[in-house]
């Protein structure tokens, strides 16, 4: 038997992702891939328009794809779409769609934050933690000195600090601007951390 495709109702992009249901997306996707990646064009093509008619967010389609693991997966039928006549069009939408919602939720302050506080976790969380805050790139660079400055826990200030270093040349420019602000304990942190990004 053929997966069903269900179309979630509509979100706006202002909600709360931690209050959206987005197993109807989810399974949207799910179905599109799966369609592809066996040579079904016609219920490919439903299934990719009932995920890109899901939800008006892009975030909320890259959190669907990121949050159920099937980037890998999506990626693999967004190159086999190439050749289906009608698919690919929808393809490259999706993806082009994902990767939009992918770069705004690495901005977002509230999922910067928590990537924050997975560095001290387990290593599952820690090595989500470290891509969410690479994909901020300097957006992350604010709270993660802010964290480093204000912590009293040496282990995130130690994970703080190795994140903000993974971000290399990203942080060079808002880490310069940030120490005339800063007091001297924190201005010698901070200079450490430029002269380990070199």
């Amino acid at each position: 038997a053929a997966p069903t495709t269900f179309a979630a109702a509509p979100v706006q992009d202002g909600a709360d992702a931690s209050e959206k249901d987005l197993t109807g997306v989810a399974k949207s996707i799910g179905d599109f891939v799966h369609y592809v990646l066996i040579g079904k064009a016609d219920l490919a093509q439903a299934a990719g328009d009932a995920a890109l008619s899901a939800t008006n967010s892009d975030a909320d389609l890259a959190e669907a794809v990121d949050g159920n693991d099937m980037a890998e997966r999506l990626a693999r039928a967004v190159s086999r779409s190439r050749s289906m006549e009608g698919v690919s069009e929808i393809a490259a939408r999706l993806e082009s769609r994902v990767e939009a919602g992918r770069r705004t939720l690495a901005r977002d302050g509230d999922r910067i934050a928590d990537a924050i506080g997975m560095l001290t976790k387990t290593l599952r969380e820690q090595r989500l933690g470290e891509e969410r805050l690479a994909a901020a790139g300097e957006y992350a660079v604010p709270q993660l000195l802010k964290t480093i400055v204000d912590t009293k826990d040496p282990a995130v200030e130690l994970a703080a600090t190795k994140a903000l270093i993974g971000l290399k040349r990203l942080a060079v420019a808002p880490l310069g601007l940030s120490l005339d602000a800063l007091d001297p304990a924190s201005q010698r942190k901070m200079v450490g951390v430029l002269a380990e990004i070199g």
